[in-house]
């Protein structure tokens, strides 16, 4: 794995640009697996912004991941 031999501030500019390829390619899992990585990058450096908006991304590849309109389609919940 690149990212740990690479530099700290070479990072973000890694993990940024492997977001971009697979959400080119549909591939939701890596991206959401690549952007929870730089979300903990960022929050452990106190970017706080940043580490949300990854976070936020994420998360939102998750639900393409699965194919889900909202959290609850993830469980199977339903509202009655």
């Amino acid at each position: 794995f690149k990212a740990k031999h690479t530099r700290d501030n070479e990072l973000p500019e890694l993990l940024t640009k492997a977001i971009q390829y697979f959400n080119r390619k549909k591939d939701y899992r890596h991206v959401n697996k690549y952007s929870s990585f730089l979300a903990d990058y960022y929050y452990e450096n106190k970017k706080y912004k940043k580490a949300g908006y990854y976070y936020k991304l994420a998360n939102e590849a998750l639900l393409l991941k699965w194919k889900a309109m909202r959290w609850e389609d993830l469980w199977g919940w339903k509202k009655y």
